[in-house]
């Protein structure tokens, strides 16, 4: 029993389940899927149906995440991300949940909305582009080194040492 039991709010406030809480975030998502964004439109026109060779899902309850967009196949997420994301607290919250899908295996890519706007195409390749790389053997398969993808993001090469902090 106490593993189907959650504590929602502030202690004494009541207890929900896990099985209410999936329920009320899905409904959001089917809310959320009634009224897109119109850059998510716009997005979605190229995605949908397999258009890029993926099968994509809309407003997706990943992990206990609403997401905007969501490929199982490639364990993809994809997220559009307008003013709102700018703020502080948002842009905390997102970078956090960007790191929690991560340790769970899943890719994340954070497109903007006047990328999307202005070239829906460009950004459905930019998924496709994304997807394919996510199904790309690694050297080591089944085990992801995220200080090896960080190195290769700095440009350094997987045998050399990182660069001492300098003192002075």
């Amino acid at each position: 029993m106490a593993r189907n039991v959650m504590r929602h709010g502030p202690v004494g406030t009541g207890l929900k389940t896990r099985r209410l809480m999936k329920r009320e975030k899905l409904q959001k998502a089917r809310e959320m899927r009634l009224s897109p964004t119109p850059a998510e439109a716009a997005l979605w026109a190229k995605l949908r149906m397999g258009q890029t060779g993926y099968k994509f899902r809309r407003q997706a309850l990943v992990r206990g995440y609403i997401v905007d967009f969501w490929c199982p196949k490639a364990k993809l997420v994809v997220e559009v991300d307008g003013g709102y994301h700018r703020t502080e607290e948002q842009y905390r919250y997102d970078c956090a949940r960007t790191e929690h899908l991560q340790m769970l295996g899943i890719s994340v890519a954070r497109l903007s909305n006047e990328l999307v706007l202005e070239s829906p195409h460009a950004a459905a390749q930019l998924c496709k582009q994304a997807a394919d790389e996510c199904l790309r053997p690694r050297e080591n398969p089944g085990k992801f080194s995220f200080r090896r993808a960080s190195r290769e993001a700095a440009g350094q090469k997987a045998g050399e040492e990182p660069p001492s902090p300098r003192v002075g």
